[in-house]
């Protein structure tokens, strides 16, 4: 870790600010015993944040830029959740006084609802039904392997215990808050609406919201897609349009907009460039050119009328 931090990160926050230009990594995960063990997994928590904190005073005393860190999909990678975030963005604020961003992603919110916590009912439910055919059913997510324990133990046990196992369930992944999501964390656009003035990049991918498979903007894949230039641009004013709550970091004063699209080892080059190529096109419908304010963006594009950013806000293409 200490070799990581001081001989790989820093340095690149320090060769990034002779480049006058900021930071985005992310090269952390939590391992699958310490998610399993709430101790363990708090003391990993709170070292991460002390980590990420020294890091970005460092990088305040270069004048870098800005140092974000990417938002992932599952429970071993945080930020993961719109909570966890607002808490990650917090914790190392307080700790250095500098700000540490996110980098947001739009295909980066269609893992979180596959940790969603059971209500009792649907516990009841897949209980029921496994007892009938005798194996978890695929895809149940309980959180800690002890909930998984104690289900299959629920399975093999007389019928007039239900009611008994689930409350246990239930008290079980009450210790495991950091395990599961909300609903409203696999949603792209209610990332962009809370958190977007904390992003100064946002990676564009376009997704159906099935995966994180960083298609291009180009008419067929835009057809299928979920991600729309304007509703991006008015999802980003929105998150400039509340109060900063308690506790957060200043606001980005500069958002870069950035195509990352992936292609596959055997997609032939001139396809690829041609997905590019319309990529561009259909962003520059939205960002006709770099460094325009994001007001004078969404005046491009009034469809509606959006909530009002500061005057300071530009975006770049």
């Amino acid at each position: 870790q200490q070799r990581l931090l001081h001989q790989w990160l820093e340095v690149m926050i320090h060769n990034a600010a002779r480049l006058r230009a900021g930071l985005g990594f992310y090269c952390h995960a939590f391992n699958e015993d310490i998610l399993q063990e709430p101790a363990a997994y708090a003391a990993a928590e709170d070292g991460l944040y002390g980590r990420l904190a020294e890091l970005a005073a460092y990088a305040g005393a270069l004048d870098l830029k800005f140092i974000a860190v990417e938002q992932m999909y599952s429970p071993h990678q945080i930020p993961w959740t719109l909570h966890g975030s607002r808490k990650f963005l917090k914790e190392i604020w307080t700790r250095s006084r500098r700000p540490l961003y996110l980098t947001l992603d739009t295909g980066h919110q269609y893992g979180q609802r596959k940790f969603i916590r059971l209500t009792l009912d649907q516990l009841r439910q897949s209980l029921q039904k496994a007892r009938l055919t005798g194996r978890l059913a695929s895809g149940l997510w309980l959180g800690p392997g002890s909930a998984y324990s104690l289900f299959r133990s629920a399975i093999a046990a007389p019928e007039n215990t239900e009611d008994e196992y689930l409350q246990r369930l239930e008290r079980e992944m009450d210790r495991y808050p950091y395990l599961f999501a909300a609903w409203e964390d696999g949603d792209t656009y209610g990332w962009l609406r809370e958190l977007g003035c904390y992003s100064p990049v946002i990676h564009l991918q376009q997704t159906d919201g099935t995966s994180s498979s960083h298609r291009p903007f180009t008419e067929d894949d835009n057809r299928k897609g979920i991600i729309h230039g304007g509703e991006v641009l008015h999802a980003i004013a929105a998150a400039y349009s509340m109060e900063p709550g308690e506790g957060m970091p200043p606001r980005c004063e500069d958002i870069y907009l950035t195509l990352e699209m992936f292609s596959g080892t055997a997609d032939f080059p001139v396809d690829i460039l041609a997905g590019m190529a319309e990529s561009v096109e259909y962003w520059r419908r939205y960002v006709p050119k770099d460094g325009l304010t994001l007001r004078e963006l969404l005046d491009n594009h009034s469809g509606g009328q959006p909530p009002r950013p500061p005057e300071w806000l530009s975006a770049g293409g």
